[in-house]
């Protein structure tokens, strides 16, 4: 389930054209802003085109792997959470990046990048892979990474993802530079910890191999250094899988 790279310029092309209509009432800046900070339709495509330009940059500066058998497994495991998705306007794309590190992240948009040293941790155990899954869709559908850049940056300073080739690919590799390099709010990890247990459930997976997931991430982390320091356990180890445990608990008395 890789991103189509063919697909970057097209929706930039269409960033462009739709500025073009709005003509003098409405430019491509304030278009940007007045959607990225809405519900609609065209926040969410407004908030792709910024994950897509940001994941092209990724995927310029990592290897990444194209695997067929990889990807049925992400594709057979990501399906039943997808169903489970209530605004189907929401799209997800999964990517393996060839990287020694134990990691997962989301971008704004719904582009979920997992490395393939994670995968191989795991084992490809499919509930596991689910909870990594889900934990980062839902950082993703409660705009997470979207407003940790809009509160880092002006909208303006994101609208040069759409301007020249070489203004945008600085701008994406500033942006995923600092959103990489620092960890979720105590209330956004547990809040991603417990609707992924929900969402697991509701998908048909075993919930109790998420705490089990999130111990092989924790203690491969603390082991060495790393460069994507995005699923870093902030608040600690220790406060997550207790919390995870209750919603755990409470799923299994029902």
């Amino acid at each position: 389930m890789s991103i189509d790279l063919k697909n970057v310029m097209a929706y930039q092309t269409w960033f462009y054209q739709l500025g073009k209509k709005t003509g003098q009432r409405l430019n491509k800046g304030r278009w940007l802003a007045k959607s990225l900070q809405g519900n609609t339709d065209q926040a969410l495509e407004a908030e792709y085109l910024v994950g897509m330009a940001m994941a092209n940059n990724i995927i310029n500066e990592n290897a990444h792997v194209d695997d067929v058998n990889i990807n049925a497994i992400i594709k057979e495991t990501a399906t039943p959470l997808l169903y489970r998705v209530k605004r189907k306007t929401r799209r997800f794309t999964f990517y393996v990046l060839d990287s020694k590190d134990i990691n997962a992240f989301a971008l704004p948009g719904g582009f979920i990048f997992m490395t393939i040293a994670l995968l191989n941790k795991i084992g490809y155990d499919r509930h596991k892979m689910a909870f990594v899954m889900a934990h980062e869709m839902v950082h993703v559908l409660g705009r997470h990474p979207l407003k940790r850049i809009l509160a880092d940056y002006s909208v303006n300073f994101i609208a040069g993802l759409f301007k020249s080739k070489l203004v945008a690919g600085q701008v994406a590799k500033q942006v995923v530079q600092d959103l990489l390099s620092k960890s979720y709010s105590r209330k956004n990890e547990l809040e991603a910890d417990a609707f992924a247990v929900r969402l697991m459930y509701s998908s048909g997976y075993n919930a109790h191999e998420a705490p089990e997931a999130l111990k092989i991430i924790d203690r491969n982390n603390n082991a060495g250094t790393k460069t994507l320091n995005y699923f870093a356990t902030h608040p600690d180890l220790s406060t997550r899988l207790r919390e995870m445990e209750r919603v755990i608990n409470r799923f299994s008395e029902t």
